[in-house]
């Protein structure tokens, strides 16, 4: 059994038979300090950083509590502090404790070298109680600024010191716009530890530039895997960071693998090749494409060969509806291997006329690089311009040529015998112009054929006669070409040979969550005739998505408004005055937010993860959480307010299966690892912001389990029984994907822990549903509970059947929930305790639970317990007798029955003491002036907590149930002088304590203001003054005058 002995309770969790040894024992003891909830971890600092040493001191009665450090001799150490007083010459070292509380802290500021080692912190008992601190000081050796030529890799520069390699990644973070304050994450040891920084929560949006920098270009997947890490930290390891959205799942932790993902990154730098440089593609015939790059690791780290690969595309562009059927149905993907000593390169024997996607990478032995970003090129004849400049810039005159073929109107003249009006051409102009089309079509092609061009721009096939300008009849089918007229339009001005190539090398230099910033070469031919650039954009994958422009533009371009978390198509087109030119290759970019979600597979079943909370009725409000993709701002939002309904959504999320498995894989830590299979423990809730860090890994575990792992079986129940065997049987569980059934039993245990690792199992086919059990033991207490396997993992049990062979009368037993566990007293007093406890291991998850709480005095005979019904996992027992022991336990109620017994708790009431009250406190005290306010405390004691009353010259002012009471009294009065206390707990005599207060006012005078005499006679004037303090009192005989009046004279 385990005991908490303190001067007003005792804590025991314990079974029925020990309890007499217990409290006997306990009756014999006396409250001893306890450090058991000192901070022991080893605390590990750089130097320069404040070190805490924690020591948690309860019950520490008169005792002095010491802080030690082990010096050089274990048995001689070094005095650092004795109780409040340091005794240390240590300038740096100080001591923090508050007085009437538990903790000592032991502070050492800018630690050095030297503190490294062992602290104690000693309890002077008869026999010393010590606990154990241990602090490691890591020191800090000078980095040196980076340099462009490291025998590692570009990027990176190894330090060595004393814990390992420190890699300082600061000249690429500098390059990648990361911020002056967050450029400390770019120093990172070899065993993941960070340089030391400022807090980390502003650099979150410099994260992906400093994951990218980490990688420099190289593929560590295949390190990352082999050393275990999960599926969704692994976009890490290729250099790549999503920032979180408001998704739970998005909210995925990797900070238990980083140490290995930093190894993998820092050991793969001299080893695996990084991503080529300046890679590019343009066409140089129908079939061919021209390939040229350079290698960044030059001499650094060998290179095999270059890996290029290519998909031929299904059409231009997605969103065009052609007549012509494509050469192949779906995209073709090839990859071509090229020597190590080439940078450029030709690739033959292409679809002429095809669009086609390429990357590149560079491998050797040890791996290879991150892929290039995507190119899309289209193959076709490049323009060809004439040798003399002078003749290339004269146009055609085609207007005149289509008034001499005897066009007169002068709209068609204007829209299409003019190239460079041509694009303005509406249906009305095709329609009225229709009868000269042969004429215009053939004068503005001026004996050239401009069909490859079209092609290349993606003209539909019914179009590709304008650009040959053999056009006979223009009829309806052309009314789908204007679209394309400024397409054709720019393919005419080509073939004059009068506007630019291609610009050449476009990229991206930086891409953020809204905008990028594009970048790109001047064309090869007319580049010096350029007057600007057009953009054309548009997210890529998406069908009947048209191009958004932008124009007149000019490298390098920032490109804005763009949506996070999507992937972008983008080229650009030159102009000069007498057109649009040939647009560039289109490369394709992600804007940094989370990548799609990856589709699971669905086996035939649906679980529904907000109906079966609808059905154990968690709260309405609630609901929005029961969803796997609920959302950050609805979690932030709703948690404080659902947490009564927390293990409901938890069992509902788990749905019965087991998914610890993929957990560990996700990287969850142990002490979280329960909530993965529905159990809430100590370890859970102890530190809760621990767990939070994990809940993007267990939702996604959640959401992939429902489609692949069996859910529980139903219904299981008992018949058939006798004195040596019982025949189980259940029913199929709602997602039927089970392989097989494993049936675990073993002697009834009294802890619900050990149930989960049975003795003996029976593995039964997944089409049978029963299963008769022999050979048992009649005088034994058995436990079953049945389990569903497939090859993707099992279900968990979610009912438990406890069997005695001998007592057993029934027909048919039902398997019930199993009992509450980890009973705990959260609060007492003299008249009340307050339980809690943590909901059963296991349960269906749409179980409706209740509780309850059976409790009476430990010298109690009777049979009948008191018992408190419930349906949360927290109760306040009231009216209990003080100063009493009293024995608790739980038990669940679910609609199949009443669980077995949970653990006993034996505890005390605390002892009545009669309330106790201090004369009050006023404020001010030494000046009270009527019509002021003034401010009283009273402080009272006792248990239970008194009623404490505050009487000012016998009348109520206020009424409170506390200890400390404050009141403030406005509009002071003369006869307000008597303040008391009062204070009542219904145990003894009630306690008043009064004082009286002067109360200053100004003076009061009453006097009659005539008084009649005969002459000769004595007159005796009268005077009533009131006032405090005391006044002066003068006589006037002349008001005017104010002669004064001696007395007696």
């Amino acid at each position: 059994a385990t005991i908490r002995i303190n001067s007003e309770c005792l804590l025991i969790q314990m079974t029925m038979k020990e309890v007499f040894s217990i409290v006997l024992l306990a009756s014999l003891s006396h409250a001893l300090p306890d450090l058991r909830d000192s901070i022991q971890i080893p605390i590990a600092k750089f130097e320069g950083e404040d070190a805490l040493l924690t020591c948690v001191v309860r019950n520490q009665g008169n005792y002095s509590v010491i802080w030690k450090k082990q010096g050089q001799s274990k048995d001689i150490p070094d005095f650092l502090t004795v109780g409040h007083l340091k005794v240390t010459n240590n300038p740096r070292m100080d001591i923090i404790h508050d007085d009437g509380g538990d903790v000592w802290v032991l502070v050492i500021k800018s630690v050095i070298k030297e503190d490294s080692g062992t602290y104690l912190c000693v309890v002077n008992t008869e026999r010393e109680m010590r606990s154990f601190h241990q602090l490691r000081v890591i020191p800090l050796t000078p980095l040196p600024p980076p340099v462009a030529d490291s025998s590692i890799g570009i990027n990176a520069l190894s330090v060595l010191s004393e814990d390992g390699d420190w890699y300082n990644f600061s000249s690429c973070c500098h390059d990648h716009g990361v911020s002056p304050e967050c450029d400390w994450m770019c120093i990172l040891n070899s065993n993941g530890t960070i340089h030391p920084g400022m807090g980390r929560d502003i650099c979150q949006k410099d994260y992906p530039s400093v994951i990218s920098c980490m990688s420099d270009g190289r593929n560590h997947v295949p390190c990352c895997m082999e050393q275990g890490v999960p599926d969704s930290c692994l976009e890490l390891c290729r250099g790549a960071y999503t920032q979180p959205q408001d998704n739970i799942q998005s909210h995925f932790s990797c900070l238990q693998v980083f140490p290995s993902i930093v190894q993998c990154s820092i050991s793969g730098i001299g080893y695996i090749p990084s991503t080529p440089d300046s890679f590019a593609v343009r066409p140089v015939s129908k079939t061919t494409l021209k390939l040229t790059w350079t290698s960044t690791a030059e001499g650094s780290v060998p290179i095999d060969h270059f890996l290029v690969n290519l998909t031929r595309l299904q059409t231009f562009d997605d969103f065009y509806d052609y007549d012509q059927e494509p050469e192949t149905s779906v995209p073709k993907a090839m990859q071509v291997t090229i020597p190590a000593d080439l940078n450029m390169t030709e690739i033959e024997n292409l679809s002429a006329n095809t669009m086609y996607e390429i990357s590149m990478s560079a491998v050797n032995k040890r791996g290879s690089s991150v892929p290039t970003k995507r190119i899309r090129v289209i193959t076709k004849e490049p323009p060809q311009f004439p040798v003399d400049q002078d003749h290339m810039l004269e146009v055609p005159d085609t207007r005149s040529c289509c008034f001499m073929k005897g066009i007169k109107e002068e709209r068609c003249l204007q829209r299409f015998c003019d190239p460079y009006t041509s694009d303005v051409t509406t249906l009305p102009d095709m329609m009225i112009c229709a009868p000269w089309a042969n004429e215009f079509f053939s004068c503005v092609a001026n004996n050239i054929d401009h069909t490859d061009c079209c092609v290349s721009r993606g003209l539909p096939p019914i179009c590709l006669n304008l650009c040959s300008g053999n056009v006979t009849k223009l009829d309806y089918h052309y009314f789908r070409c204007i679209p394309y007229i400024s397409s054709y339009q720019s393919c005419v001005l080509t073939g004059y040979g009068v506007v630019p190539t291609r610009p050449l090398a476009l990229n991206t230099l930086h891409v953020d969550n809204n905008y990028v910033i594009l970048t790109w070469n001047t064309p090869s031919k007319l580049g010096e005739t350029v007057t600007g650039y057009n953009v054309h954009y548009r997210p890529f994958g998406r069908r009947n998505e048209e191009y958004m422009h932008i124009g007149k533009v000019h490298p390098p371009y920032i490109l804005e408004k763009l949506s996070p978390g999507m992937e972008y198509e983008v080229f650009v087109e030159p102009a000069n005055t007498y057109g649009i030119g040939e647009p560039s290759s289109r490369i394709i970019f992600s804007t940094k937010t989370p990548v799609e979600k990856e589709n699971l597979e669905n086996i035939g079943f649906q679980y529904n993860y907000t109906e079966c909370c609808l059905r154990v009725n968690v709260t309405p409000k609630c609901i929005p959480l029961c969803d796997y993709e609920a959302k950050m701002t609805d979690m932030r939002q709703l948690g404080p307010q659902c947490g009564e309904d927390f293990y409901k959504m938890l069992k509902c999320g788990v749905g019965g299966r087991n998914h610890k498995q993929c957990c560990q894989q996700r990287g969850v830590t142990k002490e979280c690892l329960s909530l993965c299979v529905g159990v809430v423990t100590k370890e859970s809730t102890h530190n809760p912001e621990t767990c939070v860090e994990y809940m993007g890994n267990i939702a996604q575990c959640f959401q992939e389990g429902t489609g692949l792992i069996p859910s529980p079986v139903e219904h299981l129940r008992a018949s058939n029984i006798t004195k040596d065997s019982v025949t189980l049987t259940w029913d199929e569980p709602a997602q039927g994907n089970v392989s097989f059934y494993e049936i675990h039993y073993q002697e009834a245990q009294n802890l619900v822990e050990r149930m989960m690792t049975m003795n003996h199992k029976i593995t039964v086919n997944s089409d049978v549903f029963i299963e008769t059990i022999s050979n048992l033991d009649s005088k034994v207490l058995y436990e079953f509970f049945v389990v569903a396997y497939n090859e993707f993992g099992s279900s968990l049990p979610t009912t438990l059947l406890t069997i005695n062979l001998t007592n057993f009368d029934e027909d048919l037993l039902h398997g019930v929930t199993t009992p509450p566990h980890s009973l705990t007293v959260a609060h007492q007093s003299v008249s009340f305790i307050t339980v809690s406890w943590y909901p059963p291991e296991l349960s269906h998850p749409t179980d409706r639970l209740k509780y309850r709480l059976y409790y009476q005095l430990f010298d109690d005979e009777a049979e009948q317990w008191n018992s408190v019904d419930t349906d949360v996992t927290v109760v306040r027992l009231e009216g209990l007798k003080p100063n009493s022991l009293y024995v608790l336990y739980a038990t669940t109620l679910s609609e199949k029955g009443e669980s077995q017994p949970s653990e006993s708790l034996v505890v005390w009431t605390d002892p009545a003491y009669p309330a106790f009250v201090e004369p009050p406190t006023i404020h001010p005290i030494n000046l009270v002036l009527e019509g002021s306010t003034i401010t009283v405390l009273c402080i009272a004691m006792g248990a239970p907590m008194p009623l404490v009353s505050l009487y000012i010259s016998g009348n109520l002012v206020k009424q409170e149930v506390t200890r400390h009471m404050v009141a403030v009294v406005k509009d002071i009065t003369r006869d307000m002088g008597e303040v008391s206390c009062y204070a009542d707990n219904g145990y003894g005599t009630p306690a008043q304590s009064s004082i009286t207060i002067d109360i200053s006012h100004r003076p009061h005078i009453e006097a009659s203001e005539l008084t009649l005499v005969t002459p000769g006679e004595t007159a005796e004037l009268l005077c009533q003054v009131e006032a405090w303090p005391e006044p002066n009192l003068v006589w006037w005989r002349d008001p005017n005058g104010r002669i004064p009046i001696i007395h007696g004279g």
